[in-house]
């Protein structure tokens, strides 16, 4: 049995070409099954395992790339994100990836350009 998140690990590896061929390669080499099983479940967190592994091929981790596929799917309304580890995001997404002290930042400076207190 093998989990997407092992996927993961292995990506950093390989070139983001080769990724997305990792389950099945798992599979037919090595008799691994993959959960969740990516023909009755096409899906993951409201993701289709392609758009996840689309993600990952930028070698991010499970959970940065459903993050990653939830904003591209909804960027239409979101101005940026904000997360602890902007840093793992850098580069990868649709919209601005801000750490709250930096959102809380330029919220103060748009304030004070507008002379709101």
């Amino acid at each position: 049995m093998i989990l997407l998140d092992a996927d993961v690990l292995l990506s950093f590896n390989l070139s983001a070409a080769r990724v997305p061929t990792l389950p099945s390669l798992l599979t037919r080499q090595y008799g691994l099954v993959t959960v969740p099983d990516l023909h009755q479940q096409p899906d993951y967190a409201g993701c289709t395992v392609p758009e996840l592994l689309a993600q990952i091929s930028r070698q991010m981790s499970l959970g940065d790339a459903v993050q990653a596929v939830q904003i591209e799917k909804y960027e239409p309304t979101a101005t940026c994100l904000l997360s602890w580890n902007a840093k793992h995001f850098l580069g990868k997404l649709v919209i601005a990836v801000l750490t709250p002290e930096e959102w809380l930042k330029r919220r103060r400076n748009r304030k004070q350009a507008r002379g709101i207190k």
